[in-house]
């Protein structure tokens, strides 16, 4: 636990929410596979939802990113162009490598440290 508060804490700092969340929710299911009681999972799911809370009260853009997938207003370039990548794909994709998506991103994007590579994965493969 005491590992956990500390890799929680320098990734908060970042501030790096989604990794943030990576790790707890990973933590959380080999907790939960070990055998935690399900009084300790509901106590740990009211945790989070109030740190998402807190986070989307503290953050300011936790609060723009949610805002604007709730609503689809302002700039949505990322989810466009995932929507975009999945309708081209089809149901059955292009093929591993074929996918036309990556082709009008910008460099940046196409990187393999890219925001959103379902994207691409999902124009290609389905």
């Amino acid at each position: 636990m005491l590992l956990l508060g500390l890799v929680m804490a320098l990734l908060v700092a970042q501030p790096d929410l989604g990794q943030t969340m990576l790790v707890l929710g990973t933590w959380g299911a080999m907790f939960f596979i070990a055998g935690m009681p399900w009084l300790w999972i509901a106590v740990l799911g009211a945790l989070g939802a109030g740190g998402a809370f807190l986070a989307y009260t503290i953050f300011p853009h936790v609060a723009d990113r949610i805002d604007r997938f709730l609503t689809g207003e302002g700039d949505t370039y990322q989810v466009d162009m995932s929507i975009e990548a999945i309708t081209r794909g089809g149901w059955f994709g292009r093929g591993p490598g074929e996918g036309t998506v990556k082709r009008i991103l910008p460099d940046s994007i196409r990187t393999s440290s890219s925001r959103l590579p379902a994207r691409s994965l999902a124009s290609s493969c389905a």
